[in-house]
């Protein structure tokens, strides 16, 4: 139990550096380390390692991007997913092999809790003592001037706190649900809104009566009324040509440019979609990430996607809501590229499958 508790300790450390977006290189070494200790340290435990399912299709989606390096145009950006992907496959397994309870949950969600508190404090106090934060892809410093990362973050302890909140009328939960709704608002991140509805649809749908569907209609419309306000501050046509960048991208390397060089196919079609050259180093988009990076193969990796999702679609627990709200974010934004959030990601989906096992 002592062992268990310290391997909790030190993954709640590295997402609050993989979150902070500080010495991304080496935090993400450090968590392929970690990832290969907690594995180890549960085949020691059980004597045994079992698979989850789609682990097979995640496997060979790894190998194929790992083969991809002989013609990548940029081998670096390649290696540092591939590390990224490696990580959080280990966290996928190490999670879906731990033996949790009811408990276990509530410890989850409030570390999650904590994390987004510390996050907005370091904000915060960038903010008070004027210091830009230098740090890219983090959950603290900006994204851009109207988008902040934080809010997409704080859809995760949202939705633990509904689920609290639904149970049991306090006021921490109360106010912890206020400042919430104040970062998601002033984060202006339209994905974060969407997984928002999503996830709360997610972890209520099996239990619809009045209440849920009061609640559930309240969340909706906040999030419907928040993304539109946010719309007010910000372009939707031209903010998503790089989909098509990507699209024709495939269309000219049917075998890719190499995981994680987005940025090669967006400058090569940078004029082809408007007047103005438009350039991204990220497709905004988990999917078109892979498939610009690995062309026709990347065609695995959303294969492996809808095998495990539609399993745990028929779920209703916090973790599938986990899942499933990251699920959407990726595929509008570059949250993806967040250690933190990527490694969340696999993380929910071990412990979903974990529960239903």
């Amino acid at each position: 139990m002592k062992n268990i508790i310290l391997v909790g300790i030190l993954i709640f450390f590295l997402l609050f550096f993989g979150g902070l977006g500080a010495n991304k290189q080496l935090l993400e070494v450090s968590g392929l380390i970690l990832g290969l200790i907690s594995v180890s340290f549960v085949y020691i435990k059980n004597r045994i390692i079992r698979f989850p399912y789609g682990f097979s299709y995640f496997l060979l989606f790894f190998l194929l991007s790992l083969l991809s390096q002989i013609w990548s145009r940029a081998p670096q950006k390649g290696i540092e997913s591939l590390i990224l992907f490696a990580a959080g496959g280990l966290f996928w397994l190490f999670f879906y092999n731990l033996k949790t309870d009811k408990k276990f949950s509530e410890i989850f969600g409030w570390s999650l809790t904590i994390l987004g508190v510390l996050f907005a404090f370091i904000y915060l106090g960038s903010v008070l003592v004027n210091e830009r934060l230098p740090w890219s892809f983090s959950l603290s410093a900006p994204y851009t001037g109207n988008h902040h990362h934080l809010g997409d973050y704080w859809v995760l302890p949202f939705l633990f706190l509904l689920t609290k909140i639904m149970k049991e009328k306090k006021l921490i939960y109360l106010l912890l649900i206020l400042l919430g709704i104040f970062i998601l608002a002033f984060s202006l991140s339209r994905s974060s809104y969407v997984s928002l509805a999503l996830g709360a649809f997610i972890i209520f749908h099996k239990e619809i009566s009045p209440r849920i569907k009061s609640a559930l209609k309240r969340v909706v419309i906040f999030s419907t009324a928040i993304f539109m306000l946010a719309s007010l501050f910000k372009t939707t046509l031209y903010s998503r040509i790089y989909f098509l960048q990507g699209l024709a991208g495939i269309i000219e390397h049917p075998l890719g440019v190499g995981l994680g060089n987005f940025s090669i196919v967006s400058k090569e079609f940078a004029r082809t979609f408007s007047a103005q050259p438009l350039f991204s180093s990220n497709a905004h988009n988990i999917f078109l990430e892979a498939l610009t990076g690995i062309g026709i193969f990347g065609l695995i990796f959303l294969f492996w996607y809808y095998k495990v999702s539609r399993i745990l679609l028929k779920t209703s627990s916090y973790y599938s809501a986990i899942f499933f709200a990251l699920s959407t974010n990726f595929f509008f934004d570059t949250t993806y590229m967040i250690p933190a959030m990527l490694w969340l990601w696999f993380i929910s989906l071990g412990l979903a499958q974990n529960s239903n096992a």
